[in-house]
C-alpha cells in the first residue's frame, strides 16, 4: 500500500471503524451497568437543574435524598455552588435539551470525548512522529482499561483530557507550522480544560514549561503569551460567580472544600521532589538532543549512563507488580469503598498503570532507554506527563481516574517504542538472529494485549467499580 493511499483511505476509514465500535460497545456497556457512583448521579441532577434554571449549580437535593436514605453526603454537596467550575454540567445539561433528561444523556457527554481521545491521539503521534505511530497509538487506546472505565462514567475527566490534549495538539501545530493563530486555539483549549476541573491549568503549565526549556523566543510572540492568560481569563466569569456567592473568602472555602490540607502540609517535599524530577527530564532531553562536540563525545556518554541508571532504579520500583501482572488470572484491585487507596506510597500511579495495562512498561522504557530524536516537539511527550503525574503524586489523592490526561500522550511514548524495538529488530543483519528476536516481541506483545482483552472483560466492561 502506498503513502499516499495509506493517509487517504486506510488510516481515516480505521479510524471511524475504531471510533464507531467504541462508542457503541462502551454505550452498550454503560446500559447493562446496574449501579452509578455518586458523582455520576450528582452531575446528572445538576445537568437537570441547569436545564430549568442556569443558576441551579449546586447538588443540594441530591444531598438532602442521600441523607434520607441514611447515606452519609459530602458537605460540599449542600454549599450553594459545586465545588468545580461549571462546564460539564452546562454539557450535560445541553445534552439533556438535545435528547431528554434521561440519565443516558448525561452520559453521552462523558462517551463523546473518551471516543474523541481516540482520533485526537492518533494526531498527536503523527504530528510528533508519522501516521505507523499514530495510528498504533490510537489502536492502544482504544483498549486501554483506564480510558475505557472512564468513558463508561457520568464522570469530568473525558471532557478534561480532551480539552487538555487539544490544548498540547494545538500549540505542537504552532510550533511546527508557525502559525500564530494555532497558540489561542491552544489558549480557548485549556481555558475549557479549566472550566471543567481546576488541573486544567495543567495544560498551560505543559506549553510554558517546554517555552521556557526549549524555545524561549516564544515569549516574544504576542498571540503565545496571550495564550498563556486565556485560560483565567475565561475563568473569571465562574471565579466572580464564586466571589458574589461567599464573598472574599471563597478561595479559602475551595481550598478546605478539596481538601488540599495533606498537600499543603507536604508541599515543602513535594515540590523538592517535582523541582528535582522536572530538572533530571529537561536535563536529559537536553543533552541528548544537543549537536555540540564536546557534549557529545565528554558530558552525553555520562549522562547516558545515569539515565540508564535511573531507568534501573526506576523499573526496580516497580518489577514486583510488573511481574505480578504477567500471572494472567491477576486483577488489579478496584472498590465501591472511598479511601481504598489513601494509604499508597508515592509510586501508586507507576504501579498500578502496569497492573491494568503492561503495555505501559513501552511507555515507561522510552523515559529511560530510546534515544531522543532531533525534534524539539517530541520532547512535549516527556513533560506533559510528568507535569501530570506528579501533580496528582503530590495532591495524594490517588485515584487512577485523575490520570487521565497523561494517558494519550504515555501511550504514544509506548506505541513510537514498540515500532522504534521493530525497526531496530529488522536492522540486525543476520537473518536467524532477527527473526527469532523477532518472534519473541510478537509473542511477548501478543500476551500482553490478551492480559489487557482479559482485563477489560473482567474489570471495564461491567464497569462496576468507582475507585481504581
Amino acid at each position: 500500500m502506498s503513502a499516499k493511499t495509506r493517509k487517504k483511505y486506510f488510516i481515516p476509514l480505521a479510524l471511524t471503524l475504531i471510533v464507531t465500535a467504541a462508542f457503541f460497545f462502551w454505550l452498550n456497556n454503560f446500559n447493562q451497568t446496574q449501579k452509578r457512583t455518586v458523582d455520576e448521579v450528582a452531575y446528572f441532577y445538576m445537568g437537570w437543574q441547569l436545564t430549568v434554571n442556569s443558576e441551579a449549580y449546586h447538588s443540594r437535593p441530591y444531598g438532602t435524598l442521600l441523607e434520607s436514605k441514611g447515606r452519609e453526603a459530602p458537605d460540599y454537596f449542600f454549599k450553594p455552588l459545586f465545588k468545580h467550575p461549571p462546564f460539564f454540567a452546562f454539557l450535560i445539561s445541553l445534552s439533556m435539551r438535545l435528547f431528554g433528561r434521561e440519565f443516558v444523556s448525561a452520559f453521552y457527554v462523558s462517551l463523546l470525548f473518551g471516543v474523541l481521545l481516540i482520533p485526537l491521539t492518533y494526531f498527536l503521534g503523527r504530528l510528533i512522529f508519522n501516521e505507523r505511530v499514530g495510528l498504533l497509538a490510537a489502536i492502544i487506546i482504544s483498549q486501554d482499561p483506564i480510558s475505557i472505565i472512564c468513558s463508561q462514567k457520568v464522570w469530568m475527566e473525558t471532557t478534561l483530557s480532551f480539552f487538555t490534549l487539544l490544548a498540547v495538539c494545538l500549540f505542537v501545530g504552532g510550533v511546527k507550522s508557525r502559525r500564530d493563530s494555532f497558540f489561542i486555539w491552544s489558549g480557548i483549549a485549556a481555558g475549557l480544560a479549566v472550566n471543567t476541573k481546576y488541573p486544567g491549568v495543567l495544560a498551560t503549565a505543559i506549553t510554558l514549561a517546554y517555552a521556557g526549556f526549549w524555545e524561549r523566543s516564544l515569549f516574544k510572540n504576542r498571540k503565545f503569551l496571550l495564550s498563556l492568560f486565556i485560560p483565567m481569563g475565561m475563568l473569571l466569569p465562574w471565579l466572580f460567580w464564586n466571589w458574589q456567592v461567599y464573598g472574599l473568602d471563597f478561595l479559602k472555602l475551595h481550598l478546605k472544600t478539596h481538601d488540599a490540607s495533606p498537600v499543603l502540609a507536604g508541599l515543602p517535599q513535594g515540590l523538592a521532589v517535582m523541582l528535582l524530577f522536572v530538572i533530571c527530564i529537561v536535563a536529559m532531553v537536553r543533552l541528548f538532543g544537543n549537536k555540540g562536540k564536546f557534549l557529545k563525545e565528554k558530558i552525553v556518554p555520562v549522562a547516558q549512563i545515569l539515565r540508564h541508571v535511573l531507568g534501573f532504579a526506576f523499573f526496580a520500583v516497580i518489577i514486583k507488580d510488573v511481574l505480578l501482572s504477567f500471572e494472567f488470572a491477576r486483577q488489579p484491585k478496584t472498590s465501591w469503598v472511598p479511601g481504598t487507596f489513601a494509604a499508597e506510597p508515592f509510586t501508586f500511579y507507576f504501579r498500578q498503570l502496569v497492573k491494568f495495562s503492561l503495555l505501559y512498561i513501552f511507555s515507561f522504557a522510552a523515559f529511560f532507554i530510546r534515544p531522543l530524536g532531533e525534534r524539539k516537539e517530541e520532547r512535549i511527550l516527556y513533560i506533559s506527563p510528568a507535569i501530570i503525574l506528579l501533580f496528582y503524586i503530590v495532591w495524594r489523592n490517588f485515584q487512577c481516574r485523575y490520570i487521565l490526561a497523561s494517558i494519550p500522550f504515555l501511550i504514544v511514548l509506548g506505541a513510537n517504542f514498540i515500532l522504534w524495538l521493530f525497526d531496530k529488530i529488522l536492522a540486525l543483519r543476520i537473518k536467524s538472529v532477527r527473526l527469532f528476536v523477532t518472534a519473541c516481541l510478537i509473542v511477548f506483545l501478543s500476551y500482553v494485549l490478551y492480559k489487557v482483552i482479559f482485563i477489560n472483560n473482567i474489570i471495564s466492561y461491567p464497569n462496576n467499580l468507582c475507585y481504581f
